[in-house]
C-alpha cells in the first residue's frame, strides 16, 4: 500500500538541473555492470542492429513497481530478447543512488519487493545513467533504435512495445512456436491432487496445441496436452488428471511440444507442494494491517465448492488515499467457526490499490494473517508486497478428527493433582473411541483403558497406588489425535 509518488520538482531537484532529455536525442552511452558481473555497453548493442529498451526506475517508487510486476518488459525480452529472435535488449535501471543491493532483492528498508527474482534481463545499479539521461520522475521508459536515437515510450504494454519498434525502428521478425512453461503450487487437503501448469507465448504465431509433461525427481509420471488458441504474450493452462502426490518429492514440468513439433526453446520449471493444515473447526483469525488499512480485504472459502466461510476488511482508514486511520498499523481479530466434517478451505488477500502489504511499522511486527487454533499458530503469512491478491489454495482443512481435538484440548482435566490413590480424567466425548493411558517419562506405558463409543461428559477413574511416586503423562488417544497432561504420584 504505497503512497510514495513523489512530485516533480522534488524529483527535477534530486537528479538533475537540466530537463528531460526531448524525444530524438542522440542517446548518452554508457558501460555499466548488471548484477550478474556482466559488462553492457550501449552502443555495442546498437551497433549490432538491437533496439534498446531502458526502464530507469527506483525500488521504492509504487508505480515503477506495477509496471515491473505488468511484465510487459520481460514479454518482450522473452520473445525478442537473446532466448527469443535477438533482436531487442531490455535492461532495468536502477536510479536512485541511495537504494541499496539488498532493496533491489526486497530485504531492504526502502522497497517495494524483490526486483530480481523473476527478471530475465540485465538490471544495473548505476544512478549515474538516469543522470546522464536527465530523468525527471520514475519510471523513465526508454526506447532507443539503432540510430541511437533516444524516446521516451511510458509504461506501455508488451504489444505496444512491439508496435512502437516496428512503427519507429523496423519491423521484428520474432521466432514461432515459442513459449515459457510455468509451474504453479501443488496444494493438497490429501495424499491426491491435479497439478496445473500454465505457458506463456511468446512466437509470433498463436499456439493451438501443445504438450507439457510432469515429472517426479525427474522421471515422467503424467502428460497433459493443451488445445485451444493462445495469442502472443497471452497465458494457456493444463491440468494433469488425478495422481498421487508425494511432498516429500521434486516435481518439475516441461514443455516438449508446440504445434505439433518441438518448442523453439525447450523449457522447464518447478512446482511446489503444500499439504494443508489441520486445524479444529473454532479458529481466531489475526489481520496485522499495514498504514494504508481500507485497502485490504481477505476471504476463507471452501477450495471445493468457492462457498464464503469468513471474511474482514477492509479495515477503517484515514479517508480517501491518507495514510493511517483508526485500524492501521494494527493487528485485527475475528473469531471465526468453520461448519463442522471434512473440508479444505482456502486463504485469499486483496488489496484494491494493487501493491499489498508494507508500509508502516506494525507493532506485531509483520504484515499479513495469521490463523491460531487452541492456542497453537496454524497458518501464519508474514506477506509484503504481493500486489493485487494473494491465494492460498488448500491452506487448511477439518476432519473428523479436528471436532475430537479440540474438544479434547479444551476440556480435557486431570485431578487430584499431585495424586496418590486415584486420578480423575474428564473430558467431553465425541461419538468415537478413546485410549486412556498413563505414561512414564520414559515413555512406558504403566496402564490403560480402551473405552467405545462415548459421547457427552465423561469421568474416568485410573488407580495409581501400584505407581512409584514420580511425575508421569496420562494421555488421551481418538482417531489418530492425541493430547495429554503431566501428573505427579506422591
Amino acid at each position: 500500500m504505497k503512497k510514495l509518488l513523489l512530485s516533480v520538482a522534488v524529483l527535477v531537484g534530486t537528479f538533475s538541473a537540466n530537463a528531460q532529455l526531448a524525444d530524438g536525442t542522440p542517446a548518452p552511452n554508457f558501460t555499466a555492470t548488471d548484477l550478474n558481473g556482466v559488462s553492457h555497453t550501449l552502443t555495442d548493442y546498437l551497433n549490432a542492429g538491437k533496439t534498446v529498451i531502458i526502464d530507469i526506475s527506483a525500488t521504492w517508487c509504487g508505480p515503477c513497481w506495477n509496471y515491473h510486476n505488468s511484465h510487459a518488459l520481460r514479454n518482450i525480452y522473452e520473445a525478442y530478447g537473446p532466448d527469443g529472435s535477438d533482436e531487442v535488449m531490455v535492461f532495468y535501471v536502477e536510479g536512485d543512488g541511495a537504494t541499496t543491493n539488498a532493496d533491489l532483492h526486497g530485504t531492504g528498508s526502502n522497497t517495494q519487493g524483490d526486483w530480481v527474482t523473476g527478471t530475465p534481463y540485465p538490471i544495473l545499479d548505476n544512478a549515474q545513467i538516469a543522470d546522464d539521461y536527465a530523468i525527471t520522475y520514475f519510471p523513465t521508459i526508454y526506447r532507443i533504435c539503432p540510430d541511437g536515437l533516444v524516446y521516451e515510450i511510458g509504461q506501455l504494454t508488451a504489444a505496444q512495445i512491439k508496435a512502437d519498434i516496428n512503427s519507429a525502428c523496423g519491423t521484428l521478425s520474432g521466432v514461432t512456436n515459442h513459449a515459457t512453461v510455468e509451474g504453479s503450487e501443488i496444494a493438497l487437503c490429501s495424499t491426491t491432487g491435479e497439478p496445473e501448469a500454465s505457458f506463456e507465448n511468446f512466437g509470433t504465431n498463436a499456439i493451438t496445441s501443445g504438450t507439457v509433461i510432469l515429472k517426479e525427481n525427474g522421471t515422467q509420471v503424467a502428460s497433459a496436452p493443451f488445445s485451444g488458441n493462445v495469442a502472443q504474450f497471452a497465458t494457456g493452462t493444463v491440468t494433469f488428471t488425478s495422481m498421487t502426490i508425494n511432498p516429500a518429492s521434486n516435481y518439475t514440468v516441461e514443455l516438449t511440444q508446440v504445434n505439433g513439433g518441438a518448442p523453439f526453446n525447450a523449457t522447464s520449471d518447478d512446482m511446489s507442494v503444500v499439504s494443508a493444515d489441520l486445524t479444529g473447526v473454532n479458529i481466531t483469525v489475526k489481520v496485522f494491517t499495514d498504514n494504508y488499512p481500507s485497502e485490504t480485504t481477505w476471504e476463507i472459502r471452501n477450495s471445493a465448492t468457492n462457498a464464503l466461510v469468513a471474511s474482514g476488511g477492509p479495515y477503517v482508514g484515514a479517508g480517501g488515499t491518507a495514510a493511517g486511520g483508526p485500524d492501521a498499523l494494527q493487528t485485527k481479530t475475528h473469531n471465526v467457526t468453520l461448519p463442522a466434517g471434512s473440508n479444505c478451505y482456502k486463504i485469499t488477500m486483496a488489496d484494491v490499490y494493487g501493491d499489498g502489504f508494507g508500509y508502516g511499522n506494525n507493532p506485531a511486527g509483520q504484515y499479513g494473517m495469521e490463523i491460531v487454533c487452541n492456542g497453537a499458530s496454524i497458518i501464519n503469512l508474514d506477506l509484503g508486497n504481493f500486489g493485487p491478491s494473494f491465494v492460498r489454495d488448500a491452506a487448511m482443512k477439518t476432519d473428523a478428527s479436528s471436532s475430537i481435538l479440540e474438544m479434547l484440548t479444551n476440556t480435557f482435566n486431570v485431578f487430584p493433582n499431585p495424586a496418590s490413590d486415584v486420578v480423575n480424567v474428564t473430558f467431553e466425548a465425541d461419538n468415537a473411541d478413546y485410549t486412556i493411558a498413563i505414561v512414564d517419562l520414559q515413555g512406558r506405558t504403566m496402564s490403560s483403558q480402551e473405552l467405545s463409543s462415548l459421547n457427552g461428559a465423561q469421568s474416568i477413574a485410573l488407580p495409581v497406588s501400584n505407581l512409584a511416586k514420580g511425575s508421569y503423562i496420562v494421555t488421551i488417544t481418538s482417531n489418530g489425535v492425541s493430547t495429554s497432561k503431566n501428573v505427579v504420584i506422591k
